[in-house]
This record gives structure tokens, C-alpha cells and sequence, in this order.
């Protein structure tokens, strides 16, 4: 506020009407994102795309073993298990349906590559 109490203005008269705008340029200017994070929301792909990727993806090179994707499976739900053993049921139940969720993506319905 000025002394008489009439209110002022923060920005001086010369700021252009567009100042988000060229905030916006010289943060991309200081800061440019890799090109693997350039697109709508980092991924450069549709929402329709993105929505499909499934949350436990069985064709992932990472469960391309066996054996891992048996751990992954049998992991939580060894620890759901000693969840019911101390008797903690919602630790029991959470970890249980992850496990079985696992189980269902990772070992009954496999990878579709073999």
C-alpha cells in the first residue's frame, strides 16, 4: 500500500501481458527435458496407450525367468502369511491379494512370448 492508501500495483507498467508465456520459454531454455520426457505427460504417448499398459506386465524382459516371477508371486504372499501368524489381518489380506494378483498375472496367465 502506498503512504495515502491507495493501492499499488506489484508489477512496473512495462511487464508484458504474456509473462507466463516467457516464463515458461526461458524455463525450458534453462531446463530441457530429455527427449524420452517430452511428450503429454513424460511419455509421449496417448492416454489411451498409456491406460492399457497393464499394472504387473508378464512380458516384462524382468519376468522373462522363471524363477522370478515365481519369487514375485510366492514373496508376498510368504509375508502375508507372517502377517497372519503376528495377527495383523489387513497386512494379511493386503499382502495376500498382491500375491494372488501376482500369481494370477505372472504364472497362470504367463507371458504370451515364450
Amino acid at each position: 500500500m502506498a503512504p495515502n492508501g491507495a493501492a499499488t500495483n506489484r508489477y512496473p507498467p512495462e511487464v508484458p501481458q504474456d509473462h507466463a508465456a516467457q516464463g515458461k520459454a526461458k524455463a525450458a531454455r534453462l531446463c530441457p527435458l530429455p527427449k524420452r520426457m517430452a511428450g503429454p505427460i513424460w511419455g509421449g504417448t496417448s492416454p489411451e496407450a498409456r491406460m492399457s499398459k497393464s499394472f504387473l506386465d508378464p512380458d516384462h524382459p524382468m519376468f522373462r525367468r522363471v524363477w522370478v516371477r515365481w519369487v514375485t508371486t510366492l514373496l508376498p504372499l510368504a509375508w502375508g502369511g507372517f502377517e497372519l501368524w503376528l495377527g495383523n489381518p489387513m497386512w494379511t489380506i493386503l499382502f495376500g491379494a498382491a500375491g494372488a494378483y501376482a500369481g494370477w498375472k505372472l504364472i497362470v496367465q504367463g507371458p504370451t512370448q515364450p
